[in-house]
Protein backbone atom coordinates (compact mmCIF):
# COMPACT_ATOMS: atom_id res chain seq x y z
CA UNK A 1 0.00 0.00 0.00
CA UNK A 2 1.29 3.23 -0.51
CA UNK A 3 1.86 5.97 1.80
CA UNK A 4 -1.35 8.06 2.48
CA UNK A 5 0.97 10.97 2.75
CA UNK A 6 3.34 10.41 -0.39
CA UNK A 7 2.08 13.36 -2.30
CA UNK A 8 3.15 15.92 0.36
CA UNK A 9 6.05 14.22 1.44
CA UNK A 10 7.26 13.77 -2.32
CA UNK A 11 6.67 17.90 -2.58
CA UNK A 12 8.39 18.63 0.27
CA UNK A 13 10.48 21.06 -0.06
CA UNK A 14 12.85 23.02 2.47
CA UNK A 15 13.17 26.85 2.10
CA UNK A 16 16.72 28.39 2.74
CA UNK A 17 15.99 30.11 5.39
CA UNK A 18 16.19 26.28 7.00
CA UNK A 19 19.84 26.29 6.40
CA UNK A 20 20.79 29.39 7.71
CA UNK A 21 22.21 30.23 10.91
CA UNK A 22 20.02 32.21 13.20
CA UNK A 23 19.76 33.86 16.41
CA UNK A 24 18.33 31.19 19.00
CA UNK A 25 15.32 32.57 20.38
CA UNK A 26 14.15 31.77 24.04
CA UNK A 27 10.64 30.13 24.95
CA UNK A 28 8.80 32.03 27.54
CA UNK A 29 9.57 30.49 30.97
CA UNK A 30 7.79 27.43 32.21
CA UNK A 31 5.74 29.70 34.44
CA UNK A 32 4.91 32.24 32.24
CA UNK A 33 3.18 29.26 29.62
CA UNK A 34 0.08 28.14 29.63
CA UNK A 35 -0.48 24.55 30.08
CA UNK A 36 -3.82 23.04 28.72
CA UNK A 37 -5.41 19.40 29.16
CA UNK A 38 -7.47 18.22 26.28
CA UNK A 39 -9.50 15.20 26.61
CA UNK A 40 -12.60 15.62 24.75
CA UNK A 41 -13.35 16.45 21.27
CA UNK A 42 -14.39 20.29 21.60
CA UNK A 43 -10.72 20.85 23.23
CA UNK A 44 -8.74 18.87 20.62
CA UNK A 45 -10.85 20.54 17.31
CA UNK A 46 -9.84 23.58 19.46
CA UNK A 47 -6.10 22.82 19.97
CA UNK A 48 -5.85 22.17 16.60
CA UNK A 49 -7.40 25.13 15.07
CA UNK A 50 -4.75 27.26 17.70
CA UNK A 51 -1.67 25.35 16.32
CA UNK A 52 -2.89 26.07 12.74
CA UNK A 53 -3.38 29.61 13.10
CA UNK A 54 -0.45 30.29 15.46
CA UNK A 55 2.45 27.74 14.22
CA UNK A 56 2.20 28.16 10.30
CA UNK A 57 6.05 28.34 8.98
CA UNK A 58 7.01 27.81 12.66
CA UNK A 59 7.39 24.28 14.49
CA UNK A 60 5.92 22.72 17.47
CA UNK A 61 7.29 19.99 19.74
CA UNK A 62 5.95 16.36 19.84
CA UNK A 63 6.12 14.23 22.32
CA UNK A 64 4.07 10.90 22.57
CA UNK A 65 4.20 8.56 26.06
CA UNK A 66 3.03 5.09 25.34
CA UNK A 67 2.27 1.97 28.11
CA UNK A 68 2.97 -1.62 27.94
CA UNK A 69 3.15 -2.99 30.91
CA UNK A 70 0.97 -6.13 31.31
CA UNK A 71 0.16 -6.14 27.61
CA UNK A 72 1.55 -7.02 24.67
CA UNK A 73 0.72 -4.35 21.66
CA UNK A 74 0.76 -1.31 24.08
CA UNK A 75 -1.42 1.86 23.94
CA UNK A 76 -0.81 5.29 23.36
CA UNK A 77 -1.43 7.29 27.01
CA UNK A 78 -0.51 10.50 26.54
CA UNK A 79 0.62 12.86 23.98
CA UNK A 80 2.44 16.34 24.84
CA UNK A 81 2.45 19.25 21.80
CA UNK A 82 3.68 22.52 22.40
CA UNK A 83 4.25 25.89 20.67
CA UNK A 84 6.68 28.85 21.32
CA UNK A 85 3.63 29.87 23.92
CA UNK A 86 1.23 26.97 25.33
CA UNK A 87 1.37 23.81 26.22
CA UNK A 88 -0.92 20.64 25.60
CA UNK A 89 -1.24 17.74 27.39
CA UNK A 90 -3.57 15.21 25.52
CA UNK A 91 -5.20 12.52 27.44
CA UNK A 92 -6.28 10.50 24.40
CA UNK A 93 -8.46 7.97 26.24
CA UNK A 94 -12.25 9.61 25.99
CA UNK A 95 -11.25 10.43 22.39
CA UNK A 96 -9.55 7.21 20.89
CA UNK A 97 -12.16 7.56 18.09
CA UNK A 98 -10.74 11.54 17.39
CA UNK A 99 -7.65 11.45 17.42
CA UNK A 100 -7.12 11.20 13.95
CA UNK A 101 -8.07 15.08 13.14
CA UNK A 102 -4.12 15.62 14.36
CA UNK A 103 -3.35 14.88 11.03
CA UNK A 104 -4.02 18.50 10.59
CA UNK A 105 -1.29 19.61 11.94
CA UNK A 106 1.07 16.69 11.91
CA UNK A 107 1.01 16.13 8.05
CA UNK A 108 1.10 19.74 7.53
CA UNK A 109 4.36 20.40 5.87
CA UNK A 110 4.28 24.14 6.95
CA UNK A 111 4.91 23.29 10.35
CA UNK A 112 8.13 21.34 11.78
CA UNK A 113 7.00 18.65 14.26
CA UNK A 114 10.40 19.03 16.75
CA UNK A 115 10.81 14.91 18.50
CA UNK A 116 13.79 13.68 20.11
CA UNK A 117 13.77 9.76 19.35
CA UNK A 118 10.88 9.58 17.11
CA UNK A 119 11.27 6.22 15.59
CA UNK A 120 8.76 4.54 18.04
CA UNK A 121 6.82 7.62 18.33
CA UNK A 122 6.05 7.51 14.78
CA UNK A 123 4.70 4.29 14.96
CA UNK A 124 2.18 4.69 17.54
CA UNK A 125 0.85 7.66 16.18
CA UNK A 126 0.34 5.55 13.18
CA UNK A 127 -1.14 2.57 14.59
CA UNK A 128 -3.47 4.03 17.19
CA UNK A 129 -4.42 7.25 15.51
CA UNK A 130 -3.61 6.72 11.91
CA UNK A 131 -1.78 10.17 12.35
CA UNK A 132 1.14 10.80 10.19
CA UNK A 133 3.70 13.13 10.67
CA UNK A 134 5.18 15.28 7.06
CA UNK A 135 8.27 17.73 7.77
CA UNK A 136 9.78 16.53 10.79
CA UNK A 137 13.37 17.03 12.94
CA UNK A 138 14.44 14.36 15.47
CA UNK A 139 16.92 16.27 17.91
CA UNK A 140 18.33 12.81 18.87
CA UNK A 141 19.56 12.01 15.28
CA UNK A 142 20.86 15.44 15.11
CA UNK A 143 22.68 14.98 18.74
CA UNK A 144 24.42 11.53 16.75
CA UNK A 145 25.34 13.68 13.31
CA UNK A 146 27.10 16.27 15.75
CA UNK A 147 28.17 13.78 17.44
CA UNK A 148 27.27 15.62 20.96
CA UNK A 149 29.56 15.10 23.93
CA UNK A 150 28.03 13.32 26.66
CA UNK A 151 25.26 11.13 24.55
CA UNK A 152 22.51 11.46 22.39
CA UNK A 153 20.12 11.73 25.44
CA UNK A 154 17.23 14.59 25.48
CA UNK A 155 18.23 15.18 29.11
CA UNK A 156 22.17 15.40 27.60
CA UNK A 157 20.77 17.97 25.29
CA UNK A 158 18.54 20.01 27.46
CA UNK A 159 21.92 20.25 29.85
CA UNK A 160 24.04 21.17 27.00
CA UNK A 161 22.04 23.49 25.40
CA UNK A 162 19.42 25.06 28.20
CA UNK A 163 21.70 24.39 31.35
CA UNK A 164 19.14 22.66 32.79
CA UNK A 165 19.29 19.43 34.70
CA UNK A 166 16.06 17.16 33.86
CA UNK A 167 14.55 15.29 36.98
CA UNK A 168 13.81 11.48 35.21
CA UNK A 169 12.85 10.50 38.32
CA UNK A 170 9.03 10.81 38.29
CA UNK A 171 9.39 9.52 34.78
CA UNK A 172 7.65 6.00 35.04
CA UNK A 173 5.55 6.67 37.88
CA UNK A 174 2.01 5.87 37.24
Amino acid sequence: LPHPYEAELNALAYPDSYFEAVQAERFLRMEDTPLVFVSTADELREMIAEIKATCAGGEIAVDVEHHDARTYRGFVCLVQISSRRKDWVIDPFDIFEEMHLLNEVLSDPGIVKVLHGADRDVIWLQRDFSAYLVNMFDTGIAARVLRLQGGFSLANLVSHFCGVKLDKAYQTAE
